[in-house]
């Protein structure tokens, strides 16, 4: 998924979503996003970042055409899709 992409399916999300990734069966908060010149690596944490706390983040990025990737467990995966869960105000990249 290109960072592109994600910024427009989570811009009319609820402020509070909360952002998690998910793979072979364990979900895990991301906590903090990085951007290079050649992707956007979302590291997994302790605790999830809301929408609110990421618009800031990735907002103004000049690179927004890089691929999002997540770093969980020292590795880095590629997101191919996002789950949301309006109720629970969760959104979960795979």
């Amino acid at each position: 998924m290109q960072l592109t992409n994600f910024l427009q399916l989570i811009n009319d999300l609820d402020p509070e979503t909360r952002f998690y990734f998910k793979i072979a069966g364990h979900t895990y908060p991301l906590a903090k996003f990085t951007l290079s010149s050649q992707e956007c690596l979302a590291v997994t944490g302790n605790r999830a970042l809301t929408r609110q706390q990421m618009g800031p983040l990735l907002v103004n990025l000049h690179h927004k055409n890089t691929p999002l990737r997540v770093q969980a467990n020292q590795k880095s995966v590629a997101v191919y899709g996002l789950q949301f869960n309006l109720q629970a105000h969760t959104a979960t990249l795979r």
